[in-house]
């Protein structure tokens, strides 16, 4: 059987279909990372909301397939915004990454639902993307499998998007 071929960097860039969110107060960060995920491919949306629920808001408006969410924001409390998404049901297999400069993020981080990865600042833009796509793929993989082989609707439920509609039989 011939090998699937793979894709360029140029044929990824225009085929992007995955998107990430960065949630960060620093817009020069945010370029960066937006020239460097977009030239990996993905789909990128910089958010600097006012409040832990307006990145709810965002994350609501945009649909993304990760969230990198900052956790030291000048007006928003990273761990309150990671505390409403855990809350909130329609983002409950969200890959959420939480970066911060703060040598105890872990420890904030640990009371809250597991998160996916958290990323101490200064940090390695490669490794970051390389997580980035890890996520993604795991829970895509996890989505396949769990819509392709119900267990029960519920789960079902719990994975696939309200709008998605899915006849199962169990």
């Amino acid at each position: 059987m011939p090998e699937e071929p793979r894709l360029g960097p140029v044929a990824r860039r225009l085929a992007a279909h995955e998107r990430v969110v960065v949630v960060d107060d620093d817009h020069e960060h945010a370029d960066f990372l937006r020239c460097y995920f977009r030239s990996a491919g993905y789909e990128f949306v910089h958010a600097d909301p006012a409040s832990a629920l307006g990145v709810l808001d965002a994350i609501d408006e945009h649909r993304p397939d990760c969230v990198i969410l900052g956790l030291d924001g000048r007006g928003v409390d990273g761990s309150d915004a990671h505390r409403l998404l855990c809350a909130n049901e329609r983002f409950s297999d969200l890959p959420v990454i939480v970066m911060g400069a703060r040598t105890d993020a872990r420890q904030l981080v640990s009371s809250l639902r597991a998160i996916d990865a958290v990323v101490p600042r200064p940090f390695n833009v490669n490794d970051l993307a390389d997580l980035v796509a890890e996520r993604i793929a795991h829970t895509t993989g996890m989505r396949e499998v769990l819509v392709s082989e119900p267990v029960a609707d519920v789960l079902v439920a719990a994975v696939v998007p309200a709008e998605a509609s899915l006849s199962v039989a169990i």
